[in-house]
């Protein structure tokens, strides 16, 4: 999307697809009986945090891919999403960060472990044969969509009076900071998630 280039569009071009995405994520949420917006969501997870977690999470894509390929041939098998938590924390965390971008690839990664928590339940209730695959594999796509945005697109904001090629140096500093110090990193990690604790968000 050439809009999303720093600088290569108007204001209002930015602002207005920025808006449409969001948009898009209220539309979803309604679709699947959720409210438009997640509750308490509270903005508190800086870009360059959030740009360390999508990385971390980026082995859960080619999890996703396979899972919808699976669904795509019509067949439903259970899948040990408990293995999955640590990808779940991050996704949580994410639907919290200050970066656009970052925050659409942690509702993606939500959206995804939700089709497969309720796939799930359905083998287990004996009712795998009332699932709608073909909403299911809808849903899926969407969220896979949303899993592949490009967080690099947060590293500039365009309501900063500060030039993109500014901001982006300092947020591309302090990546590199935890980057290079994986217990400082774990650390910063550890202490958003207990601030989300703290915030009694509830179970998305």
């Amino acid at each position: 999307m050439a809009w999303m280039h720093a600088g290569s569009e108007p204001t209002e071009s930015i602002s207005e697809s920025c808006e449409r995405l969001r948009q898009e994520i209220r539309d979803w949420r309604v679709s699947v009986g959720k409210s438009p917006e997640p509750p308490d969501n509270e903005k508190f997870l800086g870009v360059p945090l959030s740009s360390v977690l999508v990385s971390r999470i980026q082995p859960f894509k080619a999890i996703a891919v396979k899972y919808a390929s699976i669904i795509a041939q019509g067949v439903v098998v259970p899948i040990n999403t408990a293995e999955l938590d640590e990808y779940r924390k991050y996704f949580r965390l994410l639907c919290h960060s200050k970066g656009l971008f970052c925050g659409l690839v942690g509702t993606g990664g939500l959206g995804v472990l939700r089709i497969m928590d309720d796939i799930n339940n359905a083998i287990e209730e004996g009712a795998a044969d009332r699932l709608n695959l073909t909403d299911s594999m809808r849903q899926l796509h969407f969220c896979i969509e949303l899993l592949n945005h490009d967080s690099g697109f947060d590293y500039y904001d365009h309501r900063s009076d500060v030039s993109g090629h500014e901001q982006r140096a300092v947020i591309t500093k302090e990546i590199e900071r935890l980057e290079a110090d994986p217990a400082a990193q774990q650390s910063e990690i550890d202490a958003a998630w207990a601030y989300y604790i703290e915030m009694g968000e509830a179970d998305e």
